[in-house]
């Protein structure tokens, strides 16, 4: 799969997603990402769609 997101976890939730649909047995992850949002700590940001 390839494409874009806004922040890393939306990339890495994504790919972990995939992978658990019925008949996927790899997922060759393309993904780029603008923010590394991994690195902010204290912040919503941090978390896919602002989920706490």
């Amino acid at each position: 799969m390839t494409g874009r997101v806004q922040f890393r976890s939306s990339a890495e939730l994504i790919a972990q997603v995939i992978r658990h649909v019925p008949g996927v047995v790899d997922v060759a992850d393309g993904l780029v990402f603008d923010v590394d949002d991994s690195l902010i700590s204290g912040s919503r940001i941090g978390t896919p769609f602002g989920a706490a």
